[in-house]
């Protein structure tokens, strides 16, 4: 309807007194003529709504013209309809609320706040079927952008009113809808006052003062509605709870009466914190995910608090962690857990030089006396409330949220097991027996796999010590589950494949970090991995006899996650722990070629059905034109053609070459063109390197008389061995960087290859025939000639000189 009139603004106050006219009808008319203002507002006024320039020019024509002539109009009929219809029409009241609440951020505040109107909006909040809609209307009015000082008198003097009538405190009312409205206003009412101080000079000293001790005021309604037992209303003055911790940080000074109640506001934040108990940890559901969202504001706020009163958090945690662990059995899971979970959230809020809260103040911190106290005590009450987490029993609770709060707080504390060697046994057997990895609860389980990986990363020099200990318990976690009918992959027991996949790896850590010769560790590691190989090794035979195809499935994910467990444990090598180092090499080999050999036989088949529409489509993606302008997709092109390539190796690394060979000749043309041609045109020295791996395969199976398809020696002289000289000449081989060098290696070694299958026939040819089409001196060709005869590496060093030579 607003729309019939929103280019017309002059239209506008004859439209409103005609409508208006029609209010002595009845309730319909007034439905009306609310749901009109409303309208109005959607089209003229709504911030959320975009518009063009010229709307909103016309908008505030629209504004203009009723503040000049209707407004006064407008909010005498607001008054009518809440006095005329409070007890006969409470629905249209309530939309009258939403009217003022929408008008009231561009009318003059004074038609709406003086005494009638604010009178008749306290004595609404007073009614159940008005109230929420009320709360609402005096939020809009407090929240109106005013000038600071003229927006803290409106909110005094509105607080005054709603304290004297005795709204601001209904602690018997048991409306969490309306409580939730009020505890927004309040919240508005505490973010605008903090929002009026911040706006004023530094220098206007008094009015800062008086707007301060105003804020103050409200912050025992804030932590009223803070501690609701409804977190919907408690979560509705978070805003305001931040602000004000912001505001006495920016201010810089801190009273004894803002002190306590910060405290105050911490002993509720801790009382928050606990699980209700009608929690449903084995099916959370909607209500669980609210709570968990809830949890994560309040962990905000303690963090806040924490950065402004470090020493009350850390003094006011400890007294309840040490109270409730101390008498952990006699308490609920929920002081439990809530305990645990803020020491755990310590780490965060008093953040320590990397992470170390345990050995005394960083050297870095200035010589200061009472700075180093304070050091001190942090240190020493992390040690305590440590000492007292790992020694109280309380990893034997047996709630699940209490067991994995009590293994992530172990996990984020790791660094106090390295100062204090003489619990890592007992956490050692925690992680292993039934609280940890042996836990009934699947999700205990299942966590705690994956932080013992990091606890043994972290303390494993700790921990070697133990190593055959931990070893023998965890040889039943490390047993691979037989296929699982169905097609699925089944669990270990206890673990899930991807648990299991963190066993694997602390274990192999733990035999890598060993202070053993490489004789033994390679003969854990290969203890280790044996049971893995077996069983892979009999998988493949059964499944060559499998005819169920949902088994084969099963069978065939079994053999992958063997794949997946042994590659896992090659994290456990390091720059200081390589390998070959580790005398591991040999194992890892053979793991490679045992799964190979599982898959050579189904992969040939499988690759020959697929290969030509596979090369086909990326050919015809790389050959499909782009704009010069379309940088995404030329990156898009390249990344494909170096995984066109990646493949290719792939196959020629693995001995599937059958794969090409079976292709007709012409598609086989195609296809090693292509790689000659990324081996020469194609700047990027990582796929051109994949391309003179290709080639060099190609030449060592092929090269020889009858060893290859037809015409490969001929493509040999016509295209790889060009392709050799080609590339490094192109100006975008760049012999200076590192991977252009692999390239160039790579291509000698190709090379070397040809001459290891043609031998003296290749000399020939290049002495006779293409050499002297370079226009090289007689000299110069024979010499490079001897050099290509000689060793590798000669040949590698002379190859780089004389491109560098050939270039200059």
């Amino acid at each position: 309807m607003a729309l019939v009139f929103s280019g017309i603004p002059w239209t506008v106050p004859s439209f409103i007194v005609d409508v208006l006219s029609t209010l002595h009808t009845g309730h319909n008319a007034v439905d009306l003529y609310l749901r009109l203002l409303l309208a109005i507002d959607a089209e003229v006024v709504d911030r959320e709504i975009i518009h063009t320039q010229a709307e909103s020019e016309r908008n505030n024509r629209i504004k203009d013209t009723m503040r000049e002539h209707c407004v006064l109009d407008l909010t005498n009929s607001w008054h009518n309809i809440l006095v005329e219809y409070e007890k006969s029409h409470p629905s249209l009241v309530c939309q009258c609320h939403d009217v003022i609440g929408a008008y009231i951020c561009w009318i003059d505040i004074t038609l709406i706040a003086n005494n009638r109107f604010v009178c008749k909006l306290v004595d609404h909040l007073k009614e159940p079927l008005l109230r929420e809609a009320a709360a609402d209307c005096i939020h809009e009015v407090v929240t109106k952008g005013m000038d600071p000082l003229a927006k803290t008198q409106l909110i005094e003097s509105f607080v005054t009113v709603l304290d004297s009538a005795g709204v601001l405190k209904p602690v018997d009312d048991d409306d969490s809808d309306f409580l939730v409205k009020l505890a927004r206003l309040i919240n508005g009412i505490g973010v605008q006052l903090i929002l009026a101080w911040q706006k004023l000079e530094k220098k206007e000293v008094d009015k800062r003062k008086m707007i301060r001790c105003a804020v103050e005021n409200k912050v025992s309604l804030l932590l009223t509605f803070m501690a609701s037992d409804y977190d919907d209303i408690s979560a509705a003055v978070f805003d305001f709870a931040r602000d004000y911790i912001q505001l006495i940080k920016q201010s810089g000074s801190l009273s004894e009466v803002e002190q306590g109640l910060l405290e105050n506001m911490l002993y509720v934040v801790i009382t928050k914190t606990k699980y209700d108990e009608s929690y449903n940890f084995e099916q959370a559901g909607e209500e669980e995910a609210m709570f968990d969202d809830y949890r994560k504001k309040l962990k905000v706020v303690f963090d806040n608090l924490a950065a402004l009163i470090p020493e009350v958090v850390l003094k006011v945690t400890k007294e309840f962690v040490v109270n409730t662990l101390g008498v952990w059995q006699a308490c609920g899971y929920e002081e439990v857990e809530a305990a645990v979970s803020l020491l755990y959230n310590l780490g965060e809020a008093l953040p320590a030089s990397h992470g170390n809260h345990f050995c005394g103040p960083p050297p870095t911190l200035p010589q200061d006396p009472q700075a180093l106290q304070v050091a001190q005590v942090k240190t020493s009450t992390m040690q305590e409330m440590m000492r007292l987490l790992v020694s109280s029993g309380v990893s034997g609770h047996s709630h699940p949220a209490v067991s994995l709060q009590f293994f992530e707080c172990v996990a984020r504390y790791e660094k106090f097991f390295a100062c204090e060697c003489q619990f890592v046994p007992g956490i050692l057997t925690a992680f292993l027996d039934t609280r940890g990895m042996r836990n009934p609860n699947p999700r205990v389980r299942s966590r705690t796999s994956y932080l013992f990986s990091r606890i043994v990363r972290c303390l494993k020099i700790h921990i070697v010590a133990y190593t055959e200990h931990v070893l023998s318990q965890l040889a039943p976690l490390l047993a691979l589950a037989p296929p699982a009918p169905g097609g699925g992959l089944s669990s270990s027991g206890l673990l899930t494949p991807d648990d299991q996949l963190y066993v694997y790896e602390a274990a192999a850590m733990l035999v890598v970090a060993g202070n053993t010769s490489a004789q033994e560790t390679q003969m854990l590691m290969r203890n280790l991995l044996a049971p893995v190989f077996s069983e892979v090794t009999r998988l493949a035979e059964t499944l060559a006899l499998e005819r169920d195809p949902l088994m084969q499935v099963s069978i065939a994910k079994s053999i992958c996650h063997a794949t997946a467990v042994t590659a896992r444990t090659s994290k456990a090598f390091s720059n200081q722990n390589t390998i070959q180092a580790c005398g591991c090499i040999n194992l890892y080999l053979e793991a490679l070629q045992l799964f190979i050999n599982c898959l050579n036989k189904d992969v040939g088949p499988f690759l020959q059905t697929i290969f030509v529409p596979l090369v086909s489509a990326i050919s015809s993606a790389l050959s499909e034109p782009v704009e010069d302008n379309e940088e995404e997709e030329k990156r898009t092109r390249r990344l494909l053609q170096r995984g066109y390539y990646l493949f290719l190796t792939t196959i020629v690394s693995n001995n599937l070459l059958d794969t090409l060979a079976a292709l007709d000749t012409t598609t086989l043309h195609q296809v090693l063109a292509s790689v000659v041609q990324g081996a020469v045109e194609f700047p990027d020295p990582v796929a051109q390197k994949n391309c003179f791996v290709i080639l060099r395969r190609l030449t060592e199976a092929w090269g020889q008389k009858d060893s290859g398809p037809p015409g490969f020696v001929e493509f040999l002289y016509t295209q790889v061995v060009p392709a050799c000289f080609s590339a490094p000449l192109k100006t975008t081989f760049d012999l200076n960087d590192a991977q252009t060098i692999l390239a160039l290696h790579e291509s000698v070694t190709c090379l070397q290859w040809v001459y290891k299958r043609r031998g003296e026939e290749l000399v020939s040819y290049l002495r006779s025939e293409y050499l002297p089409k370079m226009e090289l001196s007689p000299g110069l060709i024979a010499e490079y000639c001897r050099a290509l005869t000689s060793d590798a590496k000669f040949f590698r060093n002379y190859s780089k000189m004389f491109f560098q030579r050939a270039k200059s």
